[in-house]
């Protein structure tokens, strides 16, 4: 998993913020610079990983629809904006 990180890290040019590790309760409320960098890091397992850093595990049941239907698709429905 330290690998997946690195690598998300890497691709992003940033150190993921331990402050906002698990600091987002439903998929809904993910930013909408979150679901651009998702989208950059151009995997769905590394999407994934990277939400994952920042979801609640609780909210973690539909993370592989959410990415492929806001993250993937052809035309991408926004996120929330921060």
């Amino acid at each position: 998993m330290k690998e997946l990180f690195a690598n998300i890290e890497k691709q992003l040019g940033y150190k993921l913020p331990e402050d906002k590790r698990q600091s987002i309760a439903r998929l809904e409320d993910i930013p909408e610079n979150l679901l651009l960098d998702a989208r950059n890091l151009n995997s769905p397992l590394l999407a994934e990983v990277f939400f994952r850093f920042f979801l609640k595990s609780e909210c973690t049941t539909f993370l592989k629809v959410f990415i492929q239907d806001k993250v993937f698709s052809a035309v991408p429905r926004p996120g929330k904006k921060i």
